[in-house]
């Protein structure tokens, strides 16, 4: 695996543990399907978290990502 694939693996697990405790978690107990507008919505969060990751994680010295 590169560096390349190793900044996607941890930024996309990244990405879903924050997704998933600051976005998922406050979803009202009866809601069982989401809107249009709140897929969108969550998509647009989810995108942002991701690119965060990346951002982060690129900025780390390479060999970080070395086996």
């Amino acid at each position: 695996m590169n560096e390349n694939e190793i900044m996607q693996k941890l930024a996309l697990a990244w990405a879903t543990e924050v997704f998933r405790k600051t976005y998922l978690e406050k979803l009202p107990a009866d809601c069982h399907r989401l809107t249009d507008s709140e897929v969108s919505d969550s998509l647009a969060y989810f995108r942002e978290l991701y690119q965060e990751a990346l951002n982060i994680y690129s900025s780390y010295p390479k060999h970080f990502f070395e086996d």
